[in-house]
């Protein structure tokens, strides 16, 4: 999928990746595992309803099949643990309209993950945010480079 350059352009020229080294070793080290996860987040779609189907230009970024496929290919994978369960967090360096920072996706550790039809729930552009292992890497503000409102 990812020899794919009708679905996978970049028309603004906006996004750029830097390799992050690979899926972490907070999954285990095993060639099936990551296939299963790399699959996962590959053939995910958008909880109804979850952050991942905003509209500001942050999620609009991830969203794009070029963005996630890079993501996938450089990116780290991590489980990780919240109130709402389990699930598997990636994150890839990038840019975004000039801003370094990272694109994040989740997708839940649930029946529909193992049935074949994982959902993400989460999926954006974090400005300014290393690859850490912890989800929605904010800082607590929205980032200055787009004009007040925008978000």
């Amino acid at each position: 999928m990812l020899n794919d350059p009708i679905d996978l352009t970049d028309q603004l020229g906006t996004t750029s990746f830097q390799a992050s080294g690979g899926p972490s070793v907070n999954l285990p080290d095993n060639d099936a595992v990551y296939d299963f996860v790399r699959d996962a987040f590959s053939s995910a779609t958008p909880a109804p309803g979850s952050s991942a189907c905003k509209s500001d230009a942050f999620h609009a970024a991830a969203a794009s099949s070029l963005v996630r496929n890079e993501a996938i290919k450089n990116g780290s994978f991590f489980v990780i643990t919240s109130n709402t369960g389990r699930s598997l967090l990636l994150q890839s360096n990038g840019t975004f309209n000039g801003q370094s920072g990272i694109y994040e996706y989740i997708i839940p550790i649930n029946g529909s993950l193992f049935g074949g039809s994982p959902t993400i729930t989460h999926q954006t552009f974090i400005p300014g945010a290393p690859i850490s292992g912890v989800p929605n890497n904010w800082g607590g503000k929205a980032p200055t480079f787009f004009p007040p409102g925008a978000l």
